[in-house]
C-alpha cells in the first residue's frame, strides 16, 4: 500500500514536472515582449482561482479582461468560450487565458468597442456627450 502511495505522489511530482516545463515552452507574439502585462495576468488570474486549481468560472472571464484593461464584446467572448471550453466545463484555464490575452493585445481597438466606451459617458442616455 505504502508503495503505491509512493508511485502516485512520484507520478503526481512528475506531471507537475510537465507542466512546469510546458508553461516554460509556451512562447507569445505580443505578451513575450511584456512581462509586467504576464504578472498582472496571474495576479488577476489568481483572485478569481477561487479553487486554485489554475481555472476560472467562465462568467468571470469578461470580468477578468476588464481587469486588465480590455474590453471584450459579446462576439469576442462567445467566441473565446467556443474555443477553449471545448468540454463545456464552463470553466478557462490559466494557460488559455496568457492565449486570449496575447490575441487580444493583437487586436486593434474596434468600432463596437468604441461605442460601448463613449455609451459609459452618455449619462442621459441621448447618444450625445
Amino acid at each position: 500500500m505504502a508503495d503505491e502511495a509512493d508511485k502516485n505522489d512520484q507520478l503526481n511530482e512528475g506531471e507537475e514536472l510537465e507542466d512546469e516545463e510546458q508553461k516554460e515552452e509556451m512562447t507569445f507574439k505580443h505578451l513575450d515582449n511584456d512581462p509586467k502585462m504576464k504578472e498582472e495576468i496571474i495576479e488577476v488570474f489568481d483572485i478569481f482561482d477561487k479553487t486554485k486549481e489554475q481555472t476560472i468560472d467562465l462568467k468571470s472571464l469578461a470580468t477578468v479582461l476588464r481587469w486588465l484593461k480590455f474590453n471584450p464584446t459579446e462576439s469576442q467572448l462567445k467566441e473565446y468560450t467556443n474555443k477553449y471550453d471545448t468540454n463545456e466545463s464552463n470553466l478557462i484555464k490559466r494557460d488559455d487565458l496568457f492565449k486570449i490575452v496575447d490575441d487580444m493585445m493583437a487586436q486593434p481597438d474596434t468600432i463596437e468597442e468604441l461605442i460601448a466606451a463613449m455609451q459609459l459617458f452618455d449619462s442621459d442616455k441621448d447618444g450625445k456627450l
